[in-house]
């Protein structure tokens, strides 16, 4: 929790733990007593467990690696394992610690506890997540030395974006607050030096600056934030040995949930409080490892046995959720995918629905969708249904056709970053214009957008003279400088005819023509969803309404109890099942993603640049999305465009070797020949025709040297305006070789 915590100042010694030891006999871990064998322990609770789910139960001599697979009764198995050590190894309630993923994972977990074994012993037992662990740790460092702790930030926005503006000089967007937050806790989850710090670049962003700045405010204030938690906790156990061992007298027995969603940092602390008694039992897929933007580690499962050496990996391979034919496609898919262990998800049922893909045009597939939804919209009908997608730009016009027909959903608060997005918030400035012609914020935010090559200190004079009354709008004021060269006129008469032709349009035919318009093509993606959300008969003065109650629905979310369909990410979807699930928006860019919607992860080991998320980290989204469903999986397929997870999805032979897990002493090899082929032959040829190195000439900026090119962007160092970055798929419209 959030403020100061009271604590007694005076030194105190740690309670020292005097409980029976548990020693090793029959294969199991107990202590002397009057305490259950095995079958008895599964008779009374009536437990009908799997073969592997019985096994996973019973090891509890060593460490051991849980693989998962989705729907396979993980959770059951885990929390049953923590009855099994008390009930049947006779370890104390109070020396068992499971640790979560979420605070609403570890309600979970205790709800199912209490189910199987009663209220009364899982209240004895400990579930929670890995920063309330912190919490802990790093209250027992202040208790122990006397110190009054820092307090917990919650909210972390206000430093956020003051740090934004003393490092970047200018005022953040919110994506910019979202960007630098996920580069902070990228930076402290993976335990970078300062070296590493210092070499990673995104974008125009000081990365360095940005995080040291940031450090030394929150010091100053004697604040820190959940990310924060982490660092200071692992830094108290390895500086203080004896509160490691506190830690470790406290809980000998550790359980590590959702293993392949955990950070290297966080992996350091569970490791340094198991490393004694060796008493851990981790829980995880490497399949189903989705947070890489968030420094999530999925190779610490990987490499189990090196930091485990004597340690065991385990299997749950039955999938009790979906069909068969869900079950099938999904495991082919996801064994494309090199970078995992082997393993085959099956399932007994018998008997299922085929996979649907539907062959929609995308504009048309929102209105199709509510269509499809409606009947089983109300919960009066026993099918739940969930729409999943990769981020939440993609639920603006499904949400929207959704009010309009009526249909109720439940979602949970959205971010408005669609509507606050730099493509959007222009469109609003240009139609804020087109109305209130004397609006000077709107004129000052976008002006230098507008292709009429103002000067900075032009473009003030022109507000200031339309604050000060002497003209009505900015752009009557410019037309009045006599010291604007004739072509500036020009350019300031063609933007006023513009502006003209926008008032007299509806918002559908505006919409289709702004980018054309004023020039402004750096995100096609939002300006083909805002072309969804126009009706050719409204005004684009109704459509700026429009997008304001929208904005406030999705920021408000949805808990209609009447509502049998749910809108969510494939991210938030994690854990939950659905009866029938319809995912789209796979397509290039999205899903996959190309890294321009902020879904980046940074390389490993350090690397020197934020880079577009890993292209198996994207299919392994695409199978956590599919797994989702219980009955119904229907794929939305969309005429004339690239699907390429979705056409991969319906092929079931894997499109490369199964690259299989080396063991220990073995040099791991990850990349399969043709991978590493293809990376050569890009690196003898780089991404699009303006390579790296070439020259190049722009309209406004001059003659540069093009400083960094992929498959996505590139860098140009012009010699007077200094570095640009341009989009690929636009760059050709601005830049000629030379």
């Amino acid at each position: 929790s959030s403020g100061t915590v009271k604590y007694n100042l005076e030194k105190k010694p740690f309670p020292r733990y005097t409980g029976r030891k548990p020693y090793c006999g029959g294969g199991c871990f107990f202590v002397k007593g009057n305490f259950m064998d095995r079958d008895t322990f599964f008779e009374t609770y009536h437990l009908n467990l799997t073969a592997q789910q019985r096994e996973a139960v019973c090891a509890v001599d060593r460490p051991v690696l849980l693989l998962a697979v989705p729907g396979s009764g993980k959770t059951t198995t885990l929390v049953s394992r923590a009855a099994y050590l008390t009930e049947v190894c006779g370890i104390p309630s109070e020396r068992i610690l499971t640790l979560t993923y979420t605070v609403a994972a570890s309600r979970d977990m205790h709800r199912r506890f209490s189910q199987l074994f009663g209220e009364e012993k899982a209240e004895r037992v400990k579930f929670q997540t890995i920063n309330a662990l912190c919490q802990w740790i790093i209250y027992c460092y202040n208790r122990r030395n006397g110190s009054e702790g820092f307090r917990l930030l919650e909210d972390n926005h206000e430093v956020l974006r003051e740090v934004y503006l003393q490092v970047q000089e200018e005022y953040p967007a919110d994506g910019d607050l979202k960007n630098m937050q996920q580069i902070l806790t990228w930076i402290k989850n993976s335990m970078l030096s300062p070296d590493a710090i210092e070499g990673l670049e995104y974008g125009d962003y000081r990365v360095k600056a940005l995080y040291d700045t940031y450090v030394d405010t929150m010091k100053e204030r004697r604040q820190m934030d959940f990310d924060d938690q982490l660092v200071y906790a692992r830094r108290i156990l390895r500086k203080y040995p004896e509160i490691l061992k506190y830690c470790q007298d406290r809980f000998p027995y550790i359980c590590l949930d959702e293993a392949q969603d955990t950070s290297a940092i966080q992996h350091d602390i569970v490791r340094l409080l198991a490393s004694r008694e060796r008493h851990i039992f981790m829980v995880g897929d490497e399949d189903q490892s989705i947070y890489g933007f968030r420094a999530a580690c999925p190779q610490a499962l990987m490499e189990f046995e090196k930091n485990w050496p004597d340690g065991r990996v385990l299997f749950l391979e039955q999938n009790f959720r979906s069909t068969p034919q869900i079950v099938r496609l999904a495991d082919a898919f996801i064994a494309r995918n090199g970078k995992r262990r082997e393993k085959h998800m099956v399932t007994e049922r018998t008997e299922g629905k085929p996979v649907r893909c539907l062959l929609l045009n995308r504009k048309d597939q929102y209105q199709e969708i509510a269509a499809m939804v409606r009947d089983s919209g109300t919960a009066d009908c026993g099918m739940e249904t969930a729409i999943l997608y990769r981020n939440n730009d993609s639920a603006v016009p499904l949400i929207y056709r959704f009010l309009q027909a009526g249909i109720p959903y439940r979602s949970r608060g959205m971010d408005a970053l669609f509507f606050t997005s730099p493509p959007v918030q222009f469109l609003k400035d240009v139609l804020q214009l087109v109305y209130h012609p004397g609006d000077c914020d709107a004129f000052l935010r976008i002006y230098w957008k507008l292709e009429c090559y103002l000067k900075k200190e032009d473009a003030l004079r022109a507000a200031a003279l339309c604050r000060s009354g002497h003209a009505e709008s900015p752009l009557d004021a410019l037309m009045g400088m006599d010291s604007l060269p004739r072509w500036n006129q020009e350019k300031l008469q063609e933007l006023r005819a513009n502006l003209a032709l926008l008032c007299r349009q509806n918002a559908a035919a505006a919409i289709s023509g702004f980018p054309q318009m004023f020039g402004y093509y750096d995100d096609k993606e939002r300006y083909f969803l805002l072309a969804s959300l126009a009706e050719r008969n409204e005004t684009p003065e109704e459509f700026l309404q429009k997008l304001d109650r929208l904005q406030t629905v999705m920021e408000n979310g949805s808990r209609d109890p009447s509502a049998r369909v749910t809108l969510s990410t494939i991210h938030s979807s994690k854990g939950l099942e659905y009866d029938r699930v319809i995912l789209m928006d796979a397509l290039d860019g999205i899903l996959p993603s190309s890294g321009s919607g902020g879904s980046g992860s940074f390389g490993a080991g350090g690397a020197k640049s934020f880079l577009p998320a890993d292209l198996e980290e994207e299919r392994r989204l695409f199978y956590v999305g599919a797994t989702r469903a219980k009955q119904e999986l229907i794929l939305v397929d969309y005429k004339g465009a690239e699907c390429p997870f979705l056409r991969a999805f319906l092929q079931q032979e894997p499109e490369k070797k199964q690259v299989p897990v080396p063991k220990q002493g073995e040099k791991a090899q990850y990349q399969p020949l043709e991978y590493k082929r293809r990376r050569k032959q890009e690196e003898a040829f780089p991404a699009g025709c303006f390579p790296a190195g070439c020259r190049v000439e722009h309209g406004k900026f001059g003659t540069g040297v093009v400083a960094f090119s992929d498959s996505t962007a590139l860098i140009v160092e012009f010699e007077e305006a200094g570095e640009k970055k341009f989009l690929q798929t636009s760059v050709g419209r601005f830049l000629k070789r030379i």
